[in-house]
């Protein structure tokens, strides 16, 4: 199973185009996150970024699995909400 974490980190790459961006919003470094997304293309077993020269982009795959991503956070955000009320 694919971690929320690594989800999240995926989105904040996808959203801000780049490794140092991605970890910066996510507070990881560059390193982390290459190795967490390099740790899902292989859980994947598919390419999710292409680079030119300095420029990542999400492969087409890529933007699909961030966009689902953002669903299946976005709804564990909702129950940790949820839950928090709750107990409070």
């Amino acid at each position: 199973m694919v971690s929320l974490r690594i989800l999240r980190t995926l989105v904040a790459v996808v959203d801000s185009g780049s490794f140092v961006a991605g970890a910066r919003s996510c507070g990881y470094s560059t390193a982390q996150v290459s190795r967490q997304m390099n740790q899902l293309q292989r859980r994947l077993g598919a390419q999710l970024f292409e680079k030119n020269g300095r420029i990542l982009r999400a492969t087409p795959l890529g933007v699909r699995v961030a966009e689902q991503a953002r669903e299946l956070v976005a709804e564990a955000d909702r129950f940790d909400r949820f839950v928090r009320s709750d107990i409070n």
